[in-house]
């Protein structure tokens, strides 16, 4: 069964694959951590884990790993995820750097896969890339 994501947009209730991993993504990159006070805890958010380790990129790529998993598994049935920085080195996220995102899920039987470069500035998020499956960049 396809778990839908629920927008407040025109769209309401997002089933299809290549729509609702993006919706899903752009959730994770733009949340605030504090932007509730019924639930707190649960809303997960790229600039607060990046702020919680002060940029070191082996801490965040750790818990951007399991919080985005965990995330993306209450509404996929399988996901794998892969995340690296873009130059293979332990750069320092509080300055300039870009993380590599892939995302393998499986709904309903059906594997797809996402690829997206996150570029950060000064421990801001300045620009999310998507990725062809030939590894040619589409903005």
């Amino acid at each position: 069964m396809v778990t839908p994501v629920p927008t407040l947009s025109t769209y309401g209730f997002v089933k299809d694959q290549a729509s609702k991993i993006d919706y899903l993504l752009s959730h994770f990159f733009l949340s605030d951590y504090n932007q509730t006070y019924l639930y707190p805890g649960s809303v997960i958010s790229l600039p607060e884990i990046i702020q919680k380790h002060g940029g070191e990129v082996s801490g965040v790529i750790s818990e951007l790993n399991r919080r985005l998993r965990d995330y993306l598994l209450r509404y996929y049935i399988d996901v794998d995820l892969e995340i690296r920085t873009a130059d293979g080195t332990d750069m320092d996220l509080s300055t300039k750097a870009e993380l590599i995102i892939s995302v393998n899920v499986v709904d309903e039987g059906v594997n797809n896969q996402f690829i997206r470069l996150l570029r950060s500035n000064d421990s801001r998020l300045s620009e999310i890339v998507k990725y062809n499956n030939d590894g040619t960049v589409k903005i």
